[in-house]
């Protein structure tokens, strides 16, 4: 399903896309030097911030005492996927050990049935492609 973006979002989204590569660049980095984690939490960048405002709309006012951040889900090596949920400003995420994250992502899908279908199409959509290849999760067959 393609989404249609306004000229207006569009221009927003590519002034933000450098920073959004560089992040997720960092998150792909983060993994490999963690072989062992399936989850990350992160503060969100401020191009994560403008692109998700670009097509979402403005944010709602944060919570008192609260910060954005980007929770990361490891689907394999070369495949990742984020959600935004807020966590406390004393906070950077990267104190959160794999357990609280995992629990934290399973709490976010529980209660936002889309991220969950969405983080299903993805899986589906990577498994039907290794099974097409003859490709490994580990890069080999």
């Amino acid at each position: 399903m393609t989404t249609l973006h306004s000229r207006k979002q569009r221009r927003s989204l590519e002034r933000y896309a450098r920073g959004v590569d560089l992040v997720t660049a960092s998150d792909k980095r983060w993994f490999e030097e963690h072989p062992g984690r399936e989850f990350r939490i992160r503060r969100m960048t401020a191009a994560e911030i403008g692109s998700a405002a670009a097509v979402l709309g403005d944010f709602k006012p944060l919570p008192a005492g609260t910060a954005r951040f980007t929770l990361v889900r490891k689907i394999r090596p070369d495949c990742r996927m984020r959600v935004f949920i807020y966590g406390p400003d004393h906070k950077n995420g990267y104190e959160t050990g794999e357990d609280v994250a995992a629990a934290l992502w399973g709490h976010h899908l529980d209660r936002n049935p889309a991220i969950r279908q969405r983080e299903f199409a993805i899986t589906a959509i990577v498994s039907d492609h290794d099974a097409r290849t003859g490709r490994c999760q580990g890069g080999s067959a």
